[in-house]
């Protein structure tokens, strides 16, 4: 799906994610994304995505469930990345309070993923309901 929006749709899908404030940080994309914003005299790349001083995110189980979602979804990575278990070293070693039962498995993940694809439709699907009415509700001239 991403190659089709690049190749076929590539001024459209990156100027609707960047009205809904959606990164695209595939790295497939990012040549075509990056030319598109070069033509556009937009920031590229590493230029936009990487802010000094950016706020982190307070851990929790949902944000941390909701990074590996981001993560995955984001670099095309199988979910079963999750049950890597040099991965899950890391993540023990980076917070010590952490047991490997608090890392989420692929079940999760992927029950995780359908509920944010689930939830972007219903967004989409709003917001196409509203530029459908508005574009149907003009009187005529």
């Amino acid at each position: 799906l991403r190659k089709h929006l690049y190749e076929n749709h590539l001024d459209a899908w990156v100027e609707g994610c960047d009205k809904l404030k959606i990164p695209i940080n595939a790295k497939e994309a990012s040549k075509h994304v990056d030319a598109y914003r070069s033509r556009k005299g937009q920031k590229t790349g590493a230029s936009s995505n990487s802010e000094p001083g950016q706020k982190r995110t307070e851990f929790s189980q949902e944000a941390f469930v909701d990074a590996l979602v981001e993560f995955i979804v984001g670099d095309d990575q199988s979910i079963n990345v999750v049950e890597n278990q040099q991965l899950r070293a890391i993540f023990l070693m980076l917070r010590a309070e952490l047991k490997d039962s608090d890392i989420p498995h692929r079940t999760k993940i992927r029950k995780r993923i359908i509920e944010v694809w689930d939830e972007h439709l219903n967004t989409l699907q709003r917001e196409m309901g509203v530029c459908f009415l508005s574009s149907t509700s003009q009187p005529d001239s």
